[in-house]
């Protein structure tokens, strides 16, 4: 019985880690959320980045967003290391694919690099 236990236990937490059990939203290690976004928009030491597909960039994006979608990241990387210690901070639907650019980018040794809450977690004013 104990080792059916232990196989059930075993099971189940392969499961969970397999299918991403945790905060997709913290996918990297600085984490910020809405309100802090919007103060960082009149911070000339931030960029703020939109990973999203351009469609929906268009459809509204916050204001003075630059649009890389998260499929373009790796082709940008000489940009965003040529930023030179300013704040890099993306964005998304629900912070999941902006979670995994900033892994991109911590994987290549770029630094203050930030997830956030996402246009579905946060009522941003967004702009078209």
């Amino acid at each position: 019985m104990k080792s059916l236990k232990t196989l059930i236990l075993a099971i189940t937490a392969v499961f969970f880690v397999a299918c991403g059990g945790g905060d997709s939203t913290k996918l990297s290690s600085q984490y910020l959320k809405g309100d802090e976004v919007v103060k960082e928009m009149s911070n000339p030491d931030s960029v703020i980045i939109d990973v999203r597909i351009k469609d929906q960039f268009d459809a509204g994006h916050i204001d003075g967003a630059l649009n890389i979608p998260l499929a373009d990241i790796d082709a940008n990387m000489d940009k965003f290391k040529s930023l030179n210690g300013k704040k890099i901070i993306f964005y998304c639907n629900t912070g999941k694919q902006s979670g995994q650019a900033a892994k991109k980018l911590e994987e290549k040794g770029i630094k203050n690099v930030f997830n956030a809450d996402g246009v579905k977690n946060y009522n941003y004013n967004l702009v078209k």
